[in-house]
């Protein structure tokens, strides 16, 4: 599973056809400050989400259970639409952090 960025669309005259009517998007896969990790990569979209979204994406066999008909040849699915993004905030290692209440005696 990895947070990503929808950055485009693919349009295929000849597919699968476990893929009839799944749209099929670039997604750009992000890190905890939602800069670009890695390559991108395409996602079969089973929820109808628009470029410039954030997305969950899931990988490996269970990316194939998104699509209308299981099993189909498929390593990379959207399943849900990121509506907002909590990260907690990493301490830096090389700075002490005062915790509340510390008198620091």
């Amino acid at each position: 599973m990895f947070i990503a960025k929808v950055i485009g669309k693919i349009w295929a005259s000849v597919q699968n056809e476990r893929y009839s009517g799944v749209p099929l998007l670039i997604v750009q896969p992000l890190d905890e400050n939602q800069k670009s990790s890695g390559e991108p990569e395409v996602a079969i979209d089973s929820l109808g989400v628009g470029e410039g979204e954030l997305v969950w994406v899931e990988g490996g066999k269970e990316a194939s259970y998104a699509l209308p008909t299981k099993y189909g040849p498929s390593d990379c699915s959207i399943v849900a639409k990121i509506d907002q993004l909590d990260i907690a905030i990493r301490v830096p290692k090389d700075r002490p952090v005062r915790v509340v209440g510390e008198t620091g005696i």
